[in-house]
């Protein structure tokens, strides 16, 4: 859960995870709209699969990432559980 939380942390990170829920993307897409480097995109991405919050799927030469969702209903799930609703007004 820490690898998560840490790679949520970073602002490119969570841009990239909204630009990913929209579609897959390969680097260069990511890179472009993002305006960074490719090298970036690359650090960026790897902390995102090192977490399990995305999914990289090779298309013939192509390398495409898609958010892996069930962990995401997972990790939102596990943090609606803190929430004590009795206490909220």
């Amino acid at each position: 859960m820490q690898d998560i939380f840490e790679a949520l942390s970073d602002p490119h990170r969570r841009k990239i995870l909204d630009m990913l829920k929209h579609g897959e993307l390969c680097s260069s897409d990511i890179a472009s709209q993002l305006d960074i480097t490719p090298a970036s995109v690359t650090h960026h991405l790897n902390k995102l699969r090192s977490a399990n919050l995305i999914i990289k799927t090779r298309k013939g030469r192509n390398i495409y990432y898609t958010v892996h969702t069930s962990l995401m209903e997972d990790v939102l799930t596990y943090m609606y559980s803190l929430i004590d609703t009795k206490g909220l007004k």
